[in-house]
């Protein structure tokens, strides 16, 4: 069964986070000796860089209390960080399992996420994010297991790479050209073959 339970230490920061960001928390995890990284977006594209120490602060703030949690460009954080002296990242909360995962793996898009009775499925086509999200020795997974069990009963979450097959739509396209291209051709053949001056009459 799902549960958890918050220690003394985690209480002390939740009171501290609240106040200072005026938003409701529903946990604190201490995240230790893991390797999921940080992520600076631009416009186009995506770059992770590891954290340099050996443990940051999750704190899961209840639903809708996200933006307020982070503050304007991020400003709550920034703050937070500077006064437990630890990184912190802010996932929030959602009742609905895979809407959570994606919140808590996010920058991390995942292409699909579904869950079959206690089994968890994250589908991914890139094979960059499937190594991101699994981490070396699945220290990554295993971390984000312990997470999601601590607020669902699930048995386990699985990172399945699946590759579009291009040969497989090229297969279904080609006919259709060779088919266009023989109408094409019979049309030229009945053009020529018709006798000058003919009125031709197309209907769509």
């Amino acid at each position: 069964m799902s549960g958890y339970v918050i220690n003394a230490q985690a209480i002390k920061y939740i009171t501290l986070f609240e106040s200072v960001t005026n938003s409701k928390v529903k946990d604190c995890i201490f995240e230790q000796d893991s390797e999921i990284v940080q992520s600076f977006s631009d416009k186009n594209q995506q770059s992770f860089q590891p954290f340099q120490q050996n443990e940051r602060v999750i704190f899961v703030t209840e639903e809708a209390q996200a933006g307020k949690a982070i503050g304007k460009h991020g400003r709550n954080i920034k703050m937070i960080e500077d006064m437990i002296k630890k990184k912190v990242k802010i996932i929030e909360f959602n009742p609905d399992i895979a809407q959570f995962i994606r919140n808590a793996l996010y920058p991390v898009q995942a292409n699909e996420i579904k869950q079959e009775e206690k089994m968890v499925h994250i589908i991914e086509t890139d094979r960059n994010n499937k190594r991101v999200l699994l981490g070396r020795d699945q220290r990554n997974l295993n971390f984000l297991i312990a997470m999601v069990k601590r607020y669902f009963d699930i048995e386990g979450i699985k990172v399945v790479l699946e590759i579009v097959d291009k040969g497989k739509v090229a297969d279904c396209i080609i006919p259709k050209l060779i088919d266009t291209s023989a109408v094409y051709r019979s049309f030229l053949n009945f053009i020529k073959q018709t006798p000058p001056h003919t009125n031709l009459h197309f209907v769509n």
